[in-house]
């Protein structure tokens, strides 16, 4: 038998249905089972409460699909997985209610059994891949230089917080917009290097930009790899500004020095 780990269901349902061969059905594989009653002062969930959420066939199905759309729009129970125990059979509104599995209620124990062990399988990928990203997110986000990335029309996907500083703008007014419009320089039109180098295919390029008395180096790696089902680029911003300014006093300062040798030499007295 596969090994469950310790799981919460939670049976919610009207009144009064027996359902202890499933309750013990389901105790047997391994998962804890609470029963609770709708609109009953035990009737509420928490986070913390449950794994996973079996919906009863004694609840009316607009009841059903109520609970089920007020899951998905609730913060901590979002991505609770929902299985419905259905009398009419398979149910296709529930499931586009937010219910992510249906089953009659007359369906085996063993069916029930595997139907929630695949549902909480799915939820815990959902789980790490989430962790994941929120990983590289925050790697993305401490990189010191301005990055985002960008599809074939040269709409934002991503970026981390050094560009969303550099546009001075939240990252909802960021992302799924034009490059060019999100960044407003005084040279040339910021989306014109990404979008030479998105259609030359694999080609790299690089510019300079003018922003708000800023000196920013552009750079565009085309992709290789579609995002989003789309052939791509990443782009990168360093502040150059302090840069350019240091070697504008250099040439300034070198500058200076061969007038005033100029001017030296032709003090000199000449033999």
């Amino acid at each position: 038998m596969t090994q469950t780990p310790n799981r919460t269901v939670v049976l919610l349902h009207g009144s009064g249905t027996d359902r202890r061969p499933a309750i013990e059905a389901l105790r047997s594989a391994g998962f804890q089972v609470r029963e609770r009653v709708h609109g009953s002062p035990n009737g509420a969930l928490g986070p913390s409460d449950v794994d996973l959420l079996l919906l009863d066939s004694d609840l009316p199905e607009s009841t059903a699909r109520t609970i089920c759309r007020e899951m998905r729009t609730c913060g901590g129970l979002d991505r609770v997985p929902v299985l419905r125990l259905s009398a009419e059979g398979m149910d296709a509104a529930i499931l586009d209610s937010g219910a992510d599995g249906c089953l009659p209620e007359w369906a085996d124990a063993r069916v029930l059994i595997a139907n929630v062990r695949a549902l909480l399988r799915l939820r815990g990928r959902e789980v790490e891949a989430h962790k994941e990203l929120s990983h590289w997110q925050a790697l993305f986000d401490a990189i010191e230089d301005s990055i985002c990335l960008l599809d074939d029309r040269g709409e934002i996907v991503n970026c981390n917080q050094a560009f969303a500083r550099i546009a001075a703008r939240p990252l909802e007014h960021i992302l799924g917009r034009k490059y060019g419009d999100v960044l407003q320089c005084t040279e040339e039109a910021p989306e014109g290097l990404p979008m030479r180098c998105l259609r030359s295919g694999n080609r790299e390029g690089s510019s300079e930009l003018v922003m708000d008395n800023r000196c920013l180096r552009l750079t565009v790696h085309p992709l290789t790899e579609p995002v989003h089902d789309r052939v791509g680029a990443v782009c990168t911003l360093q502040d150059v500004t302090q840069r350019k300014w240091a070697e504008q006093t250099l040439l300034q300062g070198a500058e200076r020095h061969h007038r005033l040798a100029e001017e030296a030499l032709v003090g000199l007295p000449h033999g």
